[in-house]
């Protein structure tokens, strides 16, 4: 690890356990802390048109999605660190083309989140916006298919949904779901069924629901 840090003209202090522990707020830190500035998110306005390649409308970005379609997560005033993580992780692990995240009520992205998505947050695209309801409005008018996971009378049961088109899955809040602002701009609405016979449990952690969807999305 010296020797990498030297590599990248990164200084090396060696410090008692006890240094460690103060700085990581006695968080397990493994015997290793690495200082670092905020990750910088660009702001983004909305996706362009897509077919495999599409412009990130106000950034200077160009994105190529890995997938057969491009497969966007927006988090709609997702607040807790460890669900954050867990859901930037999946979406590294299948390949989507990042995480859009929004100014309001939004976990931020801080060194609890980093850990709990094994370091994906670092190394995959992540996008803020401050008006998210606006974002999707805007993409749908480029193409953009906007997929909700909401429960309601017109929700679909998930099954054989193919990704055959640039879309978002928004995925909402832990305890209320989805606003309504952003509910309303979604082309469809998604719930995974349950076969359990406990009324109580009649829903998914979000970071497990987000992942079982995703893992759909990119199988078919």
């Amino acid at each position: 690890m010296t020797r990498l840090a030297a590599l990248n003209s990164i200084p090396v202090e060696f410090v008692d356990r006890h240094k460690l522990d103060k700085w990581t707020d006695n968080r397990p830190h493994q015997g290793l802390v690495l200082q670092a500035g905020p990750l910088q998110t660009p702001f983004a306005t909305h996706f362009g048109p897509s077919t495999d390649t599409y412009d990130i409308i106000g950034t200077d970005l160009e994105a190529k999605t890995k997938l057969l379609c491009p497969l966007w997560v927006a988090l709609d005033r997702i607040q807790d660190p460890q669900n954050m993580g867990a859901i930037m992780r999946t979406c590294a692990f299948y390949g989507l083309d990042g995480v859009l995240t929004s100014d309001l009520q939004q976990c931020p992205l801080t060194p609890t989140v980093s850990k709990a998505s094994s370091g994906a947050m670092e190394h995959m695209n992540i996008l803020s916006t401050s008006n998210l309801a606006r974002f999707l409005r805007d993409s749908k008018a480029n193409g953009w298919h906007i997929i909700g996971t909401h429960l309601s009378k017109q929700s679909e049961t998930l099954g054989n949904h193919i990704l055959d088109r640039p879309t978002i899955l928004v995925v909402g809040n832990e305890g209320s779901g989805l606003r309504q602002s952003i509910s309303k701009e979604c082309d469809q609405h998604l719930v995974i069924p349950s076969n359990s016979d406990v009324p109580e449990l009649d829903s998914l952690n979000v970071s497990v629901a987000t992942a079982i969807l995703i893992h759909h999305l990119t199988q078919f």
